[in-house]
């Protein structure tokens, strides 16, 4: 199952030092750029099934969200790069997607678990954080992302 999680309030999200994935280069990401908007930061493996289920949610939430300011940010931790490249060619992704292959950023969030989302707010504070994926849950996770999109920048 997963949990829900209001996290570390108060707490500013960190730049993003992992790589983001491209067929020509690789660049940093660094989350100072979405001052303003709403960032979903989804970490996930190719070895994890629920990913796999969660992806097309994703996709939807920034279809339903992107123009309210919402941001969904794929965060893979795969060691192996063809790993991630295998299950982004059989499930694809329309959202932005980094690489964190030494799990630096999943340590600095704290992440326990495949998949886990962390929300971080306008003003640049994490403010939720899902453990887990459950088609079950989605009305959940999207009243936590419809409650940051509702609240202006500080």
């Amino acid at each position: 199952m997963g949990a829900t999680r209001k996290a570390w309030p108060g707490v500013l999200a960190m730049t993003l030092a992992v790589m983001t994935f491209s067929s020509s280069h690789a660049a940093g990401l660094d989350l100072n750029a979405y001052r303003g908007k709403v960032v979903y930061l989804d970490f996930w493996a190719s070895w994890c099934i629920p990913c796999r289920r969660s992806f097309p949610w994703l996709d939807n939430l920034v279809r339903q969200f992107g123009k309210r300011d919402l941001v969904v940010i794929g965060v893979n931790v795969d060691q192996s790069h063809d790993l991630a490249e295998k299950f982004l060619s059989d499930t694809p992704s329309y959202f932005p997607i980094v690489y964190d292959p030494k799990g630096d950023l999943a340590s600095a969030y704290k992440i326990v678990g495949m998949p886990s989302a962390v929300l971080i707010d306008r003003s640049g504070h994490v403010r939720f954080q899902h453990v887990g994926f459950s088609e079950n849950r989605e009305d959940e996770y999207e009243a936590h992302v419809s409650e940051l999109l509702a609240e202006p920048l500080h």
